[in-house]
Formats: C-alpha cells, structure tokens, sequence
C-alpha cells in the first residue's frame, strides 16, 4: 500500500486515531466513498465534503471514479476503471445500452468511459460530448476544439468531460459515449397557405399538417406565360399526400397548353414522374413536358392516362375515372415538386389543394436518428456533430436512437 493510501496511526497514551485517507502533497484529510451503489453526480461537490483527489467506488456497476475539479454544483469525476476488464484487457460493453447509458449533455459536466481512450492535456477548453483534434503546437500533443474544418486524421474521438486549457480530459477514442448535437424537430403542423408564383418558384419547403397550394390567382385565373416549380419536404419517416379539390387549365381534345405535372423523390436529388391512373401523360416525359398528349393523340386514347399531369378539369378527371373530388393522391414520396406552365393566350382557375404528411405530424416531437446512421463534425459548431454531411468528417454513428436533449448516444 502507497504512503498516501496508509492508514495513519497516531498512538497517544493508548488513543489510536484513523484519518481514511490523506493527501500526500497537502496533508489534508480527503473524503471518499468507496461502497457508493450510483455513480458521482455534479453535486458531489466541495459543499459535500469532496475535494480534488476525492475517490469514488460505485459498488454496483463496478467502476471508479477521482474527483478533477470540485466546484460547488459543477464537479467533474473522472472515471479511473474505464469499464475494462481483468481478462486480456478486453474492454467490457455489456450491459451498455443507449436508453441506460446516454447522458444528458445540456446538464451533466461529465461521462463515463465505455471504450478505450486517450488521456490527454486540453489545449483549449472543452465541453463533455464535443469531438476534440489533434494540435502540436510547440512539439506537445494536446486536444483541442477545432478552430477550421480539420481534416478527417486530425480527429480523435468524444471528450468526457468539461475542463478548460491545461486540465488533463479523457477522450474515448472506440466505444460508446454520448456526444454533443442540436437535436430536430417534426416539421411545425401548423397550418399554411403556399401560392406559387415568382416570389415562391424553385423554392423548397417542409410541410404542415396542412398546406393549401393554390396557383398565382388565388381564386382567379393564373396569369399568363408562367414557367414556375416547387418543391415541398414531408421530412424523415414521412411521405406527401395531395388532396386535390378544384382543377381548371386551358385544354382541349388534343392539346394541354396550360399544364401542371407532379414528380416525387425519396432522396430530394432523383425525381420521377408519378403515376396516377387519372392523371395525363404527355408525349415528352421531361419537365416541363410538351402540351401534346401521348403519342400526339387525345386526351382520352390510349396511353395518355396514368400520368402526372392534371387534367383539364373535375369533370374530365372523373371521367378518367378519378371519383368525386376531392380526391386523394398518396404519392408514397418524401419530396414532391409541381412544375407549371402557361401560354400566352387563354388562363383559366388554376387549382386548390391540400398538401399534406401521410400520417399527421405530432406536436413539437423531436425528430429521431435512425440507429447506424453516420455522424459527421458539425460544419457551422465544431463543438457538436450532425446527420449533414457537408463537414465530410465522420465522427461515429448512431447507437440509439433517441436524440433529444441536444445529445446523441454513438459508436466511434
């Protein structure tokens, strides 16, 4: 047994006294607990008796733990088992579950170590959950916050707790942790109303629970010489419903000159034209189409229907066997877009729809990440990570899928 870690015994006329422990540089006595069942929590603190060096046994899940900084409601423990076992120094994940293990980072200072890592001094100070780099200024290796969009050998793993320039911080470098992230929400189910029209062409929204889209008319006539598209996001887990209540463009038997088509997409870059038994199909398949139908034939031969073009009004469509409107149209698609063009010459309604998710949107739900999904620095916040991929700097990837509190429990 260390000098330190010695009972000390004073004998004074047969009167023995034991301190239970004693801080070889300072002399003070420490307080530890060594038979505790739950890890140490910020608020075991110096206003409980702790101080730096303070030991910590949790009895229950088998892990240690010495006290870094003992700030009142702020203290940091650092985890000295590391979850590594006695056998081959393999490192010991059993029992590590997201819904068990995954901190909440807008509170806590610091985490446990599942998985192996690095210690090392902060260059900079640190968050708990924040993806640190490598620095060597002055011939020292240090971690730090990145400073520029490193590149992808500089990064070394998630940080364990909150220190500042100086203090030592353990990094897990391969294993679980919980890292620091924005957490996103459901789209807002509120309702809104989009006109298409030079203001809103080529733009790209989410939906609501429940989107009016209406031509540029607004209840009249859509104007002339219109070239306009729009694309509308039912986000992850979602796809777009069109409920189509009113529809008139200028057609006649063999032309559409006035024309509005529809495409969907799962990935929000690859479009295909949709399928709908009552919707036209034009000679050209390209957006935005030709005003001749299939095979330059009439609006009612063969092969001008399942299309994705509206038709020239209610009653056509329901002769194309659309049913009373309105009429719904389950696209089975995240993204829709609408492309639409008219002539120079007559105008005529337009359309009113409702757009729509296929199931309603709950209410300021947070949006969950699927669990495998890779997990990059994020761009505009070194200090956290994202499911956008423009930094291109894989950080580790989902392990739960929960992500609320603005933190994410992840493989590195």
């Amino acid at each position: 047994m260390s000098e330190r870690n010695q009972p000390i015994i004073e004998g004074i006329e047969g009167t023995v006294t034991i301190h239970s422990d004693v801080d070889a540089t300072t002399s003070a006595v420490l307080q530890n607990n060594w038979t505790a069942t739950v890890a140490p929590a910020v608020t075991d603190d110096l206003g409980a008796g702790y101080t730096v060096g303070s030991e910590w046994i949790d009895v229950t899940a088998d892990k240690s733990y010495k006290l870094a900084d003992a700030s009142v409601g702020a203290a940091v423990w650092i985890e000295t088992g590391g979850g590594v076992s006695g056998a081959g120094g393999l490192v010991d994940l059993t029992g590590i579950t997201g819904a068990s293990n995954k901190v909440d980072l807008t509170t806590a200072a610091f985490q446990s170590k599942n998985g192996y890592g690095i210690k090392f001094t902060a260059g900079s100070d640190i968050l708990c959950g924040q993806p640190v780099i490598w620095n060597y200024a002055s011939g020292v290796a240090t971690a730090i916050t990145a400073g520029a969009l490193p590149s992808q050998h500089e990064y070394i793993g998630i940080a364990l707790a909150n220190v500042t320039a100086g203090a030592d911080v353990q990094v897990v470098t391969q294993g679980l942790v919980t890292a620091r992230r924005d957490t996103t929400f459901v789209p807002d189910p509120s309702a809104e109303t989009v006109i298409l029209n030079n203001t809103t062409n080529t733009t790209s929204r989410n939906l609501t629970n429940a989107t009016t889209f209406t031509d540029s008319g607004s209840g009249g006539d859509y104007s002339s010489n219109e070239n306009y598209s729009i694309t509308f996001d039912a986000q992850a887990g979602y796809t777009a419903k069109v409920t189509v209540n009113d529809i008139a463009f200028e057609h006649t038997t063999q032309r559409m000159y006035d024309r509005l088509g529809i495409q969907g997409s799962n990935d929000g870059v690859n479009f295909v034209n949709l399928s709908i038994p009552w919707l036209q199909t034009s000679a050209s398949s390209s957006p935005t189409w030709n005003e001749f139908f299939f095979g330059n034939n009439a609006w009612n031969s063969p092969g001008a229907d399942n299309g994705y073009i509206f038709p020239e009004n209610t009653t056509r469509a329901i002769l194309l066997s659309s049913g009373t409107f309105p009429v719904d149209i389950n696209t089975g698609y995240r993204y829709i877009r609408f492309y639409f063009r008219s002539d120079s010459s007559s105008n005529d309604d337009g359309w009113n729809m409702t757009l729509a998710p296929n199931t309603t949107y709950p209410s300021s739900t947070e949006a969950t990440v699927s669990e495998g999904a890779t997990l990059y620095l994020d761009n505009s916040d070194y200090t956290k990570i994202t499911t956008d991929d423009t930094s291109q700097i894989v950080v580790g990837y989902c392990a739960y899928t929960d992500a609320g509190n603005d933190s994410i429990f992840i493989r590195v």
